[in-house]
């Protein structure tokens, strides 16, 4: 995250996407920094992988009746999956559409 100095000094807090960048901007107080949308997903995945990890202890303890760890565990695994998952389907994409081009140059 870089820091970078805003025209105008009087800036309020505010929110506002950053074509040229492709980053959301953050700015206060003459201040502002750029969050790249890799770092926001990262984030984003995380949090509700804890949410649902959390849930999941809680909806586990309550059906067995006494704290331990089962199968929810594995809700940790769920951004690896995820970001996997992602990668595929690019990788996938990125085929189909350069076998679409070959096709249409035929």
């Amino acid at each position: 995250m870089k820091l970078y100095k805003t025209r105008n000094s009087e800036d309020r807090l505010n929110l506002k996407y950053s074509k040229k960048r492709s980053a959301l901007r953050i700015g206060c107080r003459g201040n502002a920094h750029y969050i790249g949308f890799s770092a926001l997903e990262f984030f984003v995945v995380m949090l509700i992988s804890a949410v649902v990890f959390f849930v999941a202890c809680a909806i586990g303890d309550l059906g067995r009746g006494y704290t331990a760890r089962g199968g929810e565990l594995l809700v940790i695994l769920l951004p690896a999956i995820y970001y996997l998952g992602k990668r595929i389907i690019g990788d996938m994409l990125k085929d189909f559409v350069a076998i679409a081009k070959r096709w249409d140059a035929e």
